[in-house]
């Protein structure tokens, strides 16, 4: 019985996968409403974030490898999965196909976790895919010597060396900050796909038989396992999802007052406010020179000004710097200084105390004496 034998089947797994890879887009789609979901959508579906990661949401080292950056993305990557997948499954079975695919899935995201910019929103199935193809040249050894083995080694070597060799091709996204390709989840997927497929080529010679491949039967229960991780981890993305998708749903043109509508001097923005902001209240550019304005006349009213700016949070971290957060804190350090209350004062000034680029107190808050020395 040749090893080859089940690539006249159909790859279940691989089937299975490309299945859910579509149904995935398909949320995407109806998400985003548009065919190449921006980043931010992508985050809150979720996409792989190093910073998101370290707060706790380790359900992305699996869900980023169910997302793709746009249709073109997804149809290539499904076409290296079909080629990848088949070769597998003829290899070892939809069982260990299973469970190589999402090894090979958390491999390329913790690689990613590692080297990726923090920056970086990283979806895409290109890690897992790469796994499989590493795991098949590992076990293309089992099959005799001849042409079947030859010609698996071709197909293999066709796909993964172009794909692990950085190059300045951005047409595929791996990572959707800039449309770059994510060779770090390529790396760690084939990494750890080659290690999968070493520990099988390892049982399989250490218990051969005559006829077809011995596998240790433990790779129903794996492959039952890697579906349970991935069902525990859409459940993290529909947790998660609400208050990231209502992020990732402002628009700037509907929130935020036009650059060139602010006076560039800020005395004159200040006296203007009430003008150029009449209607973009949560803009917190706006609430900021409102709180100014009246800082000096009523302290209270400034600050709910610029409370209020500061309740902002999602609009000051999607469209602004940190700048614009230290100056809104320290204006309603201020305020509460200007009202006596200074343990009050002291309390808010804890987060921004050091937040200049040179670990500084930031100006707005110098003379007060509420940081630490």
């Amino acid at each position: 019985m040749s090893l080859l034998a089940g690539a006249r089947s159909i790859p279940r797994a691989t089937t299975a996968i490309l299945v859910v890879l579509l149904a995935a887009y398909a949320v995407e789609y109806a998400a985003s409403g548009t065919a190449n979901p921006p980043p931010d959508m992508l985050l809150a579906l979720g996409g792989m974030s190093s910073v998101a990661v370290h707060d706790g949401e380790y359900f992305r080292l699996l869900t980023a490898s169910l997302l793709h950056g746009g249709l073109l993305h997804l149809v290539f990557n499904g076409i290296a999965l079909l080629l990848g997948g088949i070769i597998t499954e003829a290899l070892v079975g939809p069982a260990w196909t299973a469970v190589v695919y999402t090894v090979s899935a958390l491999g390329g995201s913790l690689l990613g976790l590692e080297l990726n910019d923090a920056s970086i929103v990283s979806v895409g199935a290109s890690g897992a895919i790469m796994g499989l193809f590493a795991a098949s040249l590992v076990l293309s050894f089992l099959v005799p010597k001849g042409m079947d083995r030859s010609s698996l080694h071709l197909r293999l070597g066709q796909f993964l060396i172009p794909t692990l060799i950085p190059h300045s091709d951005r047409a595929l996204a791996g990572a959707m900050d800039v449309g770059k390709v994510d060779y770090s989840a390529h790396l760690g997927g084939a990494a750890a796909g080659l290690v999968c497929g070493l520990v099988l080529f390892l049982v399989h010679r250490a218990h051969p038989r005559e006829q077809g491949f011995a596998l240790p039967r433990t790779g129903a229960g794996l492959a039952v396992a890697s579906l349970l991780a991935f069902v525990v981890a859409t459940f993290g993305v529909v947790r998660s999802y609400p208050a990231l998708a209502a992020t990732a749903n402002l628009k700037a043109d509907e929130l935020l007052v036009p650059d060139d509508k602010i006076p560039a001097d800020s005395r004159r923005a200040e006296a203007t406010v009430l003008v150029w902001g009449a209607d973009r209240l949560r803009d917190p550019r706006v609430r900021l020179y409102r709180g100014l304005k009246l800082l000096d006349d009523s302290p209270a009213a400034a600050e709910q000004e610029l409370r209020a700016g500061l309740a902002e949070q999602a609009i000051l971290h999607k469209f602004f710097d940190r700048h614009l957060e230290v100056v809104l804190r320290g204006a309603l350090c201020n305020a509460l200084a200007e009202q006596g209350r200074h343990a009050d004062a002291e309390h808010e000034a804890q987060s921004i105390c050091h937040g200049e680029g040179d670990g500084g107190v930031p100006d707005i808050i110098a003379n007060l004496g509420v940081c630490a020395p």
